[in-house]
């Protein structure tokens, strides 16, 4: 009989020492530039990204004490604008479901009145991934699809 491992996944606001763990984890992403262009294959480019990224609110999971993901919120006016990405050793064991969640909660703790996320119109995946926690698709055109997330009055 197969021996089940539970992985606890926790995820937290990114702090300075989590930042060459999070390199390491782009070095080895899969695919480098295959969602809308990100992340930045080239690695100045990539750093310089990440760098950009640090103004918006930033979101680590650890799976086992290994970087596993990465979300960031970047505010655009009263909403956010919500850029993910999983490893994909890790990829369907719960830590964008565990990162989306912690998004969630500090949206609506910060007051932003909305998620929203562009999304590949060919990335089915993540298309229903959003779709099933619980984000609605706002509007779609050839190439890619806005999906929302109100998070006032929850």
């Amino acid at each position: 009989m197969p021996v089940q491992t539970t992985q606890r996944i926790s995820v937290r606001q990114i702090q300075a020492e989590d930042r060459p763990r999070l390199e390491e984890m782009y070095h080895t992403y899969i695919p480098l530039g295959g969602t809308l262009g990100l992340p930045p294959p080239d690695l100045i480019v990539r750093r310089r990204w990440l760098d950009d990224l640090g103004r918006g609110i930033n979101l680590v999971a650890y799976v086992d004490d290994k970087l596993a993901g990465h979300l960031v919120l970047l505010p655009t006016g009263g909403a956010v604008e919500m850029v993910a990405y999983v490893h994909q050793d890790f990829r369907l064991k719960g830590v964008a479901t565990a990162l989306v969640k912690a998004a969630i909660e500090e949206a609506h703790t910060d007051n932003f009145s909305y998620i929203w996320s562009l999304v590949a119109k060919m990335n089915f995946a993540a298309q229903r991934f959003l779709q099933k926690v619980g984000f609605h698709i706002a509007w779609e055109d050839l190439h890619e699809a806005q999906f929302l997330y109100p998070t006032m009055g929850m």
